[in-house]
């Protein structure tokens, strides 16, 4: 997604996400736990991955004081 803030961003590249089925975790104790979350969804039993990114999602509403971090790991 290209908007008005990554524009002075130097060398971003866009990219298009696949639509399809995505597993969605929360990410409990911070950004040091992302590799950890995403390990975790990956050996799920009965998930079957799909190629495509992996992603994360940063949530900070406005007007709140932190945010929350989600993962997002396609699924078949």
């Amino acid at each position: 997604i290209k908007d008005e803030f990554s524009v002075a961003i130097p060398d971003m590249q866009e990219i298009i996400i696949p639509s399809g089925k995505y597993i969605v975790a929360d990410v409990l104790g911070g950004v040091e736990n992302i590799p950890y979350v995403f390990s975790e969804l990956m050996k799920k039993p009965g998930i079957q991955l799909r190629k495509s990114y992996g992603l994360e999602r940063y949530i900070h509403p406005l007007g709140a004081e932190g945010y929350t971090i989600e993962v997002l790991v396609a699924i078949k």
